[in-house]
C-alpha cells in the first residue's frame, strides 16, 4: 500500500525549476586568464546542501546591453567553466551539480577596463529520494 499522490516505487523524482535576474559589474586591471582561475571573483547562486546527486540543465541569457560575458562555473565532481557573450545564450546539462557560480568578465576576452552584465540564469534540478 503507498499513500495518496506518493506512488509505488522506492524512489521519488523530484523536478525543481529557478529563474534569476542578475545584474554584476567589474572593473579589471590584469586581464583574466582563460579559465579564470581566482574564484574569489564567483558570486555562489546554487550549493547542494543534500546528499542527493544532483543533474539539471542552466541556461545564461546575456543581456543584449551588457559590456561584459558572463562566466559560469558548475562544480560537479572537477568544476567546468563556460563563458557567455553579450546579447548570445547558452544551455549546459550537468550530472551530479555541487555548486553553481557566476562572474563577469570582459567582452572581447583577455582585456582590461570596466564591464557590466545583466542576465538571466534559469537550472532545472532534477534528484530522486
Amino acid at each position: 500500500m503507498s499513500c495518496r499522490g506518493c506512488g509505488s516505487s522506492s524512489f521519488e523524482d523530484v523536478n525543481d525549476s529557478v529563474c534569476m535576474d542578475l545584474s554584476r559589474s567589474r572593473t579589471i586591471a590584469v586581464a583574466d586568464p582563460t579559465p579564470i582561475t581566482d574564484l574569489g571573483l564567483f558570486s555562489k547562486i546554487y550549493t547542494d546542501t543534500t546528499n542527493f546527486a544532483i543533474n539539471g540543465t542552466i541556461l545564461v541569457v546575456n543581456g543584449s546591453t551588457s559590456t561584459g560575458s558572463v562566466v559560469v562555473m558548475i562544480n560537479e565532481n572537477t568544476a567546468t567553466q563556460f563563458t557567455v557573450a553579450p546579447g548570445e545564450s547558452e544551455a549546459r546539462t550537468f550530472g551530479n551539480i555541487n555548486s553553481i557560480q557566476v562572474a563577469v568578465t570582459s567582452f572581447p576576452l583577455n582585456q582590461t577596463g570596466t564591464y557590466s552584465a545583466t542576465f538571466q540564469v534559469s537550472f532545472t534540478l532534477n534528484y530522486k529520494y
